[in-house]
């Protein structure tokens, strides 16, 4: 049985994510309550959880705009320019992949909200 704290940490380490979407480094906050708040091994370990995917979130955002960077450098122009990268279309983008992840987060806050264990499927067996 987890006591009420654990369970509100834990659930406080997974929604952090929300942050996201006004700060892109939110994984500090999840490793904030992972290195401070070391109330039980169940709320230890939900925050770890939530800082390695959110870390992992990061990295896929990184991943989408350096992406679109690269593939603007592949196509020069017929006049030797390198094309600007539709900046409006990568934020979209990172948007809706961000929402989905963020949405897969609050599911594990959920789950923690009922005591129950939650491993992200990527990240789980870190």
């Amino acid at each position: 049985m987890v006591d009420r704290r654990s369970i509100q940490i834990s659930v406080l380490a997974h929604a952090s994510i929300l942050i996201g979407f006004f700060f892109r480094y939110s994984f500090i906050f999840p490793l904030l309550i992972w290195k401070t708040l070391k109330h039980s091994k169940y709320s230890e370990r939900q925050a770890r959880q939530a800082t390695y995917y959110q870390v992992f979130v990061l990295l896929i955002l990184l991943v989408i705009q350096f992406g679109a960077e690269f593939l603007m450098l592949l196509q020069p122009l017929s006049d030797g320019r390198v094309p600007k990268v539709d900046d409006v279309l990568v934020n979209v983008v990172e948007l809706a992949v961000y929402a989905i992840l963020t949405i897969y987060a609050l599911y594990g806050a959920y789950r923690c909200s009922r005591g129950a264990d939650f491993d992200y499927l990527i990240i789980g067996s870190l």
